[in-house]
């Protein structure tokens, strides 16, 4: 493997040395903006579906909340799950573990809870919450190291 020369900085005259991530890097940011919006999405879906109801019935199908909490539960796990491993913080963590844990027992306890629309929205700004920590985070660990070949 070669090692690219440190580079100084015009501007500040540090001299920094590129860090080579994994290629998914990128992906992981373009994850946490994907899981971002359907965190979004889950959350205004299950804000405007009791009111849509009467006119719209498909918006309150159990498939269709089964799959876009699917959905936001897998981007959770791969965008935060990589962002911590890739840029080695946890500050997004607890947000997906309670995300994780709202989604679970709302799905469990499907159709039971007096309040599961209020506690789907929660569940979706938490996870929201969580994505936006870690991209931020994310882009606060880029800044501070050139990715080389990479880009950054």
């Amino acid at each position: 493997m070669q090692f690219a020369p440190e580079i100084q900085s015009a501007s500040s005259g540090e001299v920094r040395t590129p860090v080579r991530h994994a290629p998914a890097e990128g992906w992981t940011l373009t994850a946490d903006r994907i899981a971002i919006a359907v965190s979004a999405v889950c959350a205004v879906h299950c804000a405007v579906t009791p009111v849509v109801l009467a006119v719209l019935p498909f918006l309150g199908s159990t498939k269709l909340e089964f799959g876009i909490r699917l959905c936001a539960v897998t981007l959770g796990l791969l965008g935060i799950g990589f962002g911590s491993v890739i840029h080695k913080s946890t500050r997004s963590l607890p947000y997906l573990v309670v995300a994780l844990a709202l989604f679970g027992w709302l799905t469990v306890n499907h159709g039971v809870a007096q309040y599961e629309e209020q506690l789907s929205v929660l569940a979706s700004l938490v996870l929201m919450a969580g994505h936006w920590i870690n991209l931020k985070t994310a882009k606060a660990a880029c800044a501070s190291h050139d990715h080389g070949r990479w880009g950054g």
